[in-house]
């Protein structure tokens, strides 16, 4: 299918000049989570020229920079573009590249983004993708609604990461085309390991992962709470791993791993891959988030019919599709109860169709975004022409 599309655009490309032949992406920092990670996954599906692809971090914090760079990406860092010298340097990039497309990710910065790009040139087609579930209220949400009053007119094309997020931009008049959020390759190649595999046994589920940095949205304590005393109820083993930072952990959070640590029962307590012990062993997968836009991490999981017991917060509802996903209100009694039957990995969990969640497919359904915003844009150059 991939090839197929690829030979189309090609034909319809002989007849002139690409539609697309740049984008600036327009993020706040460059950071190895969401979009950014997603670029890294899409890079070997891109139908543009990745040193045509434009990545603009914001400020002074962008640790995931080099890593884009290393991958092809043509990835500037300015000053935010609310003070003078970064609306400078954002001019700047905008002339030399003059790009088909700006794709602007930045909430905090949307509405600067859009106008200077169009301050710029108006022939130049705007997206915003909304990454997150945002729940504001009070000043901030007057903020939003004044925004979108003034500033939504100028974008050719909302996007949304999931229904949830859709429908909640919808409340501001915004309607919004659904690409979903995607992951790596690497998992789908597992998962079809995983199908190959000769022996399909169910194993042992007293072993339980979670992904992500520690932070009060990712809401560990919750789970880790809640693991802590079903370890104390059970019998057997209950093994932990986790692939994510601290940092950002609060006194309680830390207190807890260190407590499965010094019981011999926390097998990973590092920023590292996921992947291989998400294969080899199939655990229960844990997110007690108190909301999120589409957690590509959750998504990882999915592709890998890993069992799951999620907060039914915003942005989560979407995995409840899957058979072996339960998804749970916010209080720790209902997850004590829900590890004491938690579901169990079973080779049927494969069969399950994940295809949106492909590189391949969300690089191509933002392709065709950017070549219709475009094609809209020399519609109306060619009108404005026309007198």
């Amino acid at each position: 299918m991939q090839k197929d599309i690829r030979v189309e655009r090609q034909s319809v490309e002989s007849a002139g000049k690409p539609l697309v032949t740049s984008v600036v992406h327009v993020f706040n920092g460059l950071f190895p989570s969401g979009m950014e990670r997603m670029l890294m996954s899409g890079a070997s599906h891109s139908f543009i020229s990745l040193d045509s692809v434009y990545l603009v971090g914001q400020g002074s914090h962008n640790p995931y920079a080099d890593e884009l760079r290393r991958a092809g990406y043509n990835v500037r860092i300015i000053p935010r573009i609310t003070t003078i010298s970064g609306i400078i340097s954002y001019v700047r990039i905008l002339k030399s590249v003059r790009p088909s497309v700006v794709h602007i990710h930045s909430e905090s910065t949307y509405a600067q983004a859009v106008i200077l790009t169009k301050m710029m040139s108006r022939s130049i087609s705007v997206l915003r993708t909304f990454h997150n579930v945002f729940h504001k209220s009070g000043l901030r949400l007057a903020y939003r609604r004044m925004v979108s009053l003034f500033v939504d007119k100028f974008v050719d094309q909302f996007v949304s990461c999931s229904p949830e997020v859709s429908d909640n931009e919808r409340k501001l008049g915004r309607e919004s085309k659904l690409v979903w959020n995607w992951v790596d390759d690497r998992f789908f190649e597992a998962r079809l390991e995983m199908q190959d595999e000769s022996d399909l046994t169910v194993p042992n589920h007293e072993k339980f992962i979670m992904v992500g940095n520690c932070s009060q949205i990712k809401n560990h304590r919750l789970a880790l709470s809640a693991l802590k005393e079903y370890a104390s109820l059970t019998k057997s083993r209950t093994e932990l791993a986790h692939f994510g930072r601290e940092d950002n952990a609060d006194s309680i959070e830390s207190e807890l791993l260190d407590w499965f640590e010094s019981k011999d029962l926390l097998l990973n307590r590092e920023a590292s891959d996921p992947l291989e012990f998400m294969k080899s062993f199939k655990p229960v997968y844990l997110m007690p988030s108190l909301h999120e836009g589409m957690s590509v991490a959750l998504a990882e999981a999915v592709v890998l019919g890993l069992p799951a017991i999620v907060s039914n917060s915003p942005g989560q509802g979407w995995a409840g599709e899957f058979e072996n996903v339960i998804l749970l209100d916010l209080r720790r009694d209902s997850w004590i109860e829900a590890l004491q039957s938690a579901p169990k990995w079973n080779p049927s969990s494969l069969e399950q169709n994940v295809d949106r969640f492909k590189a391949s497919v969300g690089m191509n359904n933002y392709m065709k975004i950017y070549e219709s915003a475009a094609e809209r844009r020399r519609i109306l150059r060619s009108r404005r022409a026309l007198g």
